[in-house]
C-alpha cells in the first residue's frame, strides 16, 4: 500500500504539487490513526487476556460464589486510549466485602502527549461506586455523562478507577468495566456546505 502512494507521488510533475500531496497524504494517516482508537470499551478482570493499560498496586483477588472473581488495587488503575465521540454511559461491576469502607472513583482523564495517567494526570470524576454486597457483584451505572466539557470530541481520554487502602478498610473489588458512547450530531464539515445551508 505504501509503494502505491510512493508511485502516486513520484507521478506528480511539480515540486509543489507533490509537497500538497505529500501533506495530503499524512493528515489522512494521521486522521486514520485517531479513527482506529476505540470508542468503546469492556473489558472484565477475571478474563486472563483482560488487564488494564497501567496499574500502581495489585491488592489481590477476592473470590464471590459465582465464577467472576473480584480485584483490589491500590491507587489507580486505567485504560486507554479511548477516543471521546460525545457523552458517555460508564458502568463498574462491583463487590463490597467486610472490610470495604471506601468508595472507588470512576474518573475521566484526558491524555496529553506523554499520558502520566496512572500517576498524577489531573482526571474528572464521573461516578463514585461504593460496593454491592450481593453473592456475584453488582454494576453501577451513571450516564449518560457530557464528557465533551472537559474531553473535546475527538479527542484521546483514559478510564481511571481510584482505589483506597487504609489498615481496617478499602474500595470495593472490581471485576468489569464498561463504557457506552452516545454519538452527537457535531460532524466535520466544509465552509463550502455551510454556505449552501444558508443560500
Amino acid at each position: 500500500m505504501a509503494s502505491a502512494y510512493l508511485g502516486i507521488l513520484l507521478s506528480v510533475r511539480t515540486r509543489s504539487n507533490r509537497i500538497g500531496l505529500l501533506v495530503g497524504l499524512l493528515a489522512g494517516f494521521l486522521g486514520s490513526a485517531a479513527a482506529a482508537q476505540p470508542v468503546e470499551l469492556f473489558e472484565c478482570l477475571s478474563s486472563p487476556e483482560s488487564f488494564p493499560t497501567c496499574e500502581d498496586i495489585g491488592g489481590g483477588v477476592l473470590f464471590t460464589e459465582c465464577p467472576a472473581r473480584f480485584y483490589r488495587f491500590y491507587g489507580r488503575i486505567a485504560w486507554f486510549p479511548l477516543r471521546c465521540v460525545g457523552p458517555i454511559t460508564v458502568g463498574v461491576k462491583t463487590a463490597g466485602f467486610w472490610s470495604t469502607r471506601f468508595p472507588l472513583y470512576v474518573e475521566v482523564v484526558p491524555l496529553r502527549q506523554n499520558p502520566g495517567v496512572c500517576v498524577n494526570d489531573p482526571g474528572y470524576v464521573v461516578m463514585i461506586a461504593r460496593g454491592g454486597f450481593a453473592p456475584c457483584g453488582t454494576w453501577e451505572t451513571v450516564g449518560p455523562v457530557d464528557i465533551t466539557t472537559v474531553i473535546p470530541v475527538g479527542s484521546s481520554y483514559a478510564l481511571r478507577l481510584r482505589f483506597f487502602g487504609a489498615p481496617g478498610g478499602d474500595s470495593p473489588g472490581v471485576d468489569c468495566v464498561r463504557v457506552t458512547p452516545h454519538l452527537t450530531g457535531v460532524t466535520a464539515t466544509t465552509w463550502g456546505q455551510v454556505k449552501c445551508l444558508f443560500k
